[in-house]
């Protein structure tokens, strides 16, 4: 029965170490959306001496480059910085090699949510004035589809290749 306890326990961690994993992959995606919208370098991002999987490396950053959080939103990111370092700058979310403390998926989900909200407000506001410059220079700005779907269909073409179809929009209904 106590054997049985303990696997239960560590079950509990295991399922939900992929959740961490993304949340963690979503944190960082959204720093470097931000680091981008500055005109940080694709390539520099890419460059694991500078900035790589390091959260609180691409957090500094982008503080240093005007990401503001109010202080509700700070209160949620700071601390959860701390405990996504082994987990996901150094994948044990990904591969279970050794035991690892963490934070709880909810905290690290408001994190998430926090600096969506922080960079996509910035990212927002450039996009306005990049538009706003636009249009005064007599350029039409076009807006890119929200969202894409991808169908990758059966069998083959002709010609030996596998069907892809790519959509703009909202899927069509189903039958």
């Amino acid at each position: 029965l106590d054997l049985i306890r303990v696997q239960l326990k560590s079950l509990a961690l295991e399922h939900g170490l992929p959740v961490r994993y993304l949340y963690g992959h979503a944190i960082e995606m959204y720093l470097k959306a931000f680091l981008r919208a500055e005109g940080v370098t694709e390539d520099a991002l890419r460059n694991n001496r500078m900035y790589g999987h390091r959260l609180e490396d691409l957090y500094t950053e982008c503080k240093s480059r005007g990401l503001t959080m109010n202080s509700a939103e700070a209160a949620c990111f700071d601390p959860v910085l701390h405990y996504l370092k082994k987990g996901h700058e150094e994948y044990q979310f990904r591969y279970f090699e050794e035991a690892i403390h963490t934070a709880d998926p909810d905290p690290i989900k408001a994190a998430a949510q926090a600096i969506a909200h922080a960079a996509g407000a910035h990212i927002g506001n450039l996009l306005r004035e990049y538009r706003q410059q636009a249009e005064r220079g007599g350029k039409q700005v076009v807006s890119l589809p929200k969202k894409m779907l991808t169908s990758v269909g059966s069998g083959l073409t002709p010609d030996g290749k596998v069907p892809i179809t790519i959509g703009f929009g909202s899927p069509p209904p189903s039958a």
